[in-house]
């Protein structure tokens, strides 16, 4: 950010009523202000203390198949809402709701993996609204999706077709 010395900003308005010289001032001050504000440190919010994000990871795990809110982690944490969207942040480095979903996506895997529930059984057990909001969601941050899951584990992608080998054999 460039700033200007009083003279050399006059000199550049060239003829300016006193008004309008004024007005230059003050946002040159403004300026300035703002440069000093941008130099001092950053006041970090104090991260969770890990009692408190102990609870809260027992917390999603133990009721990972049901909404999880803010407000519902915040109060296990024992902080205001938006205190605990910070403090989280910065224990963990993400967001509380992309930590949850993070969750949700590690047991849908585990859960498609181990190929004894049917795929939308598998979403209302890891807490996504549906079967599409869960593929989507696996698409999204794994870049596959769970029927390749089964795959490539070998596990039928659905009852039918387990129902139909155990027939066969």
């Amino acid at each position: 950010m460039i700033f200007l010395s009083r003279d050399k900003l006059f000199e550049l308005s060239g003829a300016v009523t006193f008004e309008r010289r004024g007005f230059l001032e003050r946002i040159n001050l403004a300026l300035l202000i703002l440069a000093e504000f941008a130099k001092s440190p950053s006041h970090h919010a104090p991260a969770l203390a890990s009692s408190a994000l102990v609870a809260v990871r027992d917390y999603v795990a133990t009721y990972l198949d049901t909404p999880l809110r803010v407000p519902d982690l915040a109060a296990v944490a024992g902080l205001s809402p938006g205190r605990f969207a910070v403090a989280f942040r910065a224990a963990t480095g993400s967001p509380p709701h992309r930590y949850v979903l993070g969750r949700r996506v590690v047991r849908a895997l585990e859960l498609l993996r181990a190929g004894k529930l049917d795929l939308s059984e598998v979403a209302l057990a890891c807490g996504f609204s549906s079967q599409q909001h869960m593929t989507t969601t696996l698409h999204r941050v794994t870049g596959t999706t769970p029927a390749r899951v089964r795959k490539t584990c070998g596990v039928p992608a659905t009852l039918t077709e387990r129902s139909g080998a155990a027939m066969a054999g």
